[in-house]
């Protein structure tokens, strides 16, 4: 796969066109040990750190430094928001490096019983669940995205493009990607929004790095190649 910059710029300058769409856009920049992290979109969110989850510069994507998650506790939260209210075209998008692929981890979700988004990796697999009633997946059910190694660095996307839901897993010499046909909006969970594991309920943490999470509300954007630079902050 070539790795090609996805981004449009618009006339007259740089910068993301949907940028006033992005409702959620955390770089986990930061100093190493650091427990600062940001929202940088453009209806700015106060961020949670839970846990030990801090910053570090021992690996990144773009900018120096990644968000740390040490698989037991750790995760960045936002509160529950209209925002993440899904009921059209979304995307979301972000990168993820294992440390370890053993047992049942979530890389972000926004749980009460099956609700809303989950990228899920179990045993080294990666999964998306989506439901829009709160229990049951029914609109996306363990949907395998493909298989991930420790020590790698992963793009993962899923956006709604009017019926169809389609995620994306690529690293710099592969993607793989599945569809769903659906036009039902996701369950509308009132619980936080939680980066690195089920901080709902309390399980399921991750376990490595994280970094460039964002959420566009309202755009399906183009996913379809591995992003080349970090998310623009406008």
């Amino acid at each position: 796969m070539n790795l090609v910059n996805p981004y449009r710029f618009a006339a007259g300058g740089g910068g993301d066109p949907d940028f006033a769409s992005v409702v959620l856009l955390v770089h986990m920049n930061g100093t190493n040990g650091g427990t600062t992290f940001t929202d940088s979109s453009s209806s700015v969110k106060t961020l949670t750190a839970r846990g030990n989850v801090q910053t570090s510069t021992a690996q990144s994507m773009f900018n120096g430094s990644s968000g740390l998650f040490d698989g037991s506790g750790d995760a960045v939260t936002a509160a529950d928001s209209a925002d993440f209210t899904l009921d059209g075209d979304f995307t979301i998008e972000g990168f993820f490096r294992p440390t370890t692929t053993s047992g049942a981890r979530d890389v972000f979700s926004k749980r009460q019983a099956a609700a809303w988004v989950l990228l899920y990796l179990s045993s080294g697999t990666v999964y998306v669940y989506m439901s829009s009633n709160n229990a049951s997946w029914n609109i996306a059910s363990g949907v395998n995205l493909g298989a991930v190694s420790t020590g790698t660095w992963y793009y993962f996307a899923i956006k709604r493009s009017g019926s169809t839901i389609t995620a994306h897993l690529g690293t710099s010499g592969s993607t793989s990607t599945v569809s769903v046909a659906t036009s039902t909006a996701t369950f509308d969970s009132s619980q936080v929004l939680s980066m690195g594991g089920n901080f709902t309920n309390g399980a399921e943490w991750f376990n490595g790095h994280l970094c460039e999470f964002r959420i566009t509300n309202g755009v399906a954007r183009d996913v379809s190649t591995v992003p080349t630079s970090s998310f623009p902050d406008s």
